[in-house]
């Protein structure tokens, strides 16, 4: 198995080695690559997860984070304004959809792996998501957000309402994570 990580001027390395054809680093920066490290490991099996990333009010882009990662802060007032999923180690055939509720606006039209959900500018705060797997009995997707004001709310999964779908209380971090149903 072929993994990877980079270096970036400012930034130093990243957090953890990719491999599989993922994706390292922000899609949008002008962080400037210097390095790359590759290595040659045993083939191991990676557990179902996901990867997302976002971008948050006030601060642009976020990096990418792992099955379970916080995206976005706490506390700060500052809105999650869009996020986008792709899935990690799961059947071909298993596919992800998702909605964002955004303030003022409403339900986004539904979203496929790799599309941002909500939009790329400030201002236009999320205020509750939707997530779903499909195609699929062996996996359920959990997630959970951190409501400006209210703190975390508890996890929900397969296409429920994560947050509101009124104008309160916007999402400020969210959590997601593969389950498999059969363990």
């Amino acid at each position: 198995l072929l993994e990877y990580n980079i270096y970036r001027r400012n930034k130093g390395w990243e957090n953890n080695y990719v491999s599989d054809g993922e994706t390292i680093g922000l899609e949008y920066s002008d962080s400037i690559l210097e390095g790359i490290k590759i290595r040659i490991v045993p083939k191991k099996n990676k557990s179902a997860g996901v990867a997302y990333s976002g971008y948050l009010e006030k601060t642009g882009f976020q990096e990418r984070v792992g099955s379970g990662g916080i995206l976005g802060t706490q506390g700060k007032g500052l809105g999650l304004n869009s996020f986008r999923i792709e899935l990690r180690h799961l059947p071909k055939e298993v596919g992800i959809k998702y909605q964002g509720y955004i303030k003022n606006s409403g339900w986004q039209n539904i979203k496929n792996e790799g599309e941002y959900a909500g939009f790329n500018q400030n201002g236009k705060n999320l205020c509750g998501v939707k997530i779903e797997l499909t195609n699929t009995n062996e996996y359920s997707i959990q997630y959970r957000i951190y409501r400006h004001n209210f703190g975390w709310e508890s996890w929900v999964s397969d296409g429920k309402i994560a947050g509101n779908e009124d104008n309160s209380g916007i999402i400020e971090a969210i959590q997601i994570k593969i389950v498999n149903n059969k363990q």
